[in-house]
């Protein structure tokens, strides 16, 4: 529930009960299921399209794509590094277009937070990460860095590799934040 929002306040309230988490996972797999049946395509965690129509806005972001924002408060995310603008119009125009002024660096991209953003983003999408890739881009096989979750995970039946994709199985959709946690340290 978003802090601030009219559902959060009505909630508060008790006005507006949550579902359980069970009655959650059906409503999920109930959804799932009749947007299928429609011909829709599940192709990220919390997403549906008709084939072609996919958000090319999202999956930029579960893919890894860069991308610099322009203007009052944006936010640009360049080679592992995460910037924002200012979002104080004065501040702005009184840089008058200087970076330095009005750029602030969120987050430096080291290597071991591209690789955790790498994983647990690209687990969001149903067809999962290309291990091939992910290898060539971070010189380390991913059996090597993340061996021990990743058997334990399988094990568990949440993660799966299938035509050299690491994904999610349906038991691991229903609890990816339990599997994204240990793609983080």
């Amino acid at each position: 529930v978003e802090e601030g929002t009219e559902f959060a306040k009505l909630h508060e309230a008790g006005e507006l009960p949550l579902p359980s988490e069970e009655e959650e996972r059906e409503m999920y797999w109930l959804a799932n299921e009749r947007l299928t049946q429609a011909g829709y395509i599940h192709y990220e965690i919390s997403n549906y399209a008709r084939q072609g129509m996919e958000s090319m806005h999202n999956l930029g972001y579960w893919s890894d794509k860069q991308y610099i924002g322009a203007g009052l408060g944006a936010s640009s995310y360049w080679l592992g590094d995460r910037f924002d603008n200012t979002d104080d119009m004065d501040a702005y125009i009184a840089a008058d277009g200087n970076l330095n002024q009005i750029r602030t660096l969120v987050q430096k991209g080291t290597r071991e937070l591209q690789m955790e953003e790498c994983l647990f983003l690209g687990l969001r999408k149903m067809e999962g990460i290309d291990l091939e890739k992910y290898n060539r881009r971070f010189g380390d096989p991913f059996e090597n860095e993340y061996k021990e979750s990743f058997e334990k995970l399988k094990k568990e039946g949440l993660l799966t590799v299938e035509g050299g994709y690491l994904k999610l199985t349906e038991k691991g959709i229903d609890v990816s934040n339990y599997v994204f946690a240990y793609f983080i340290h």
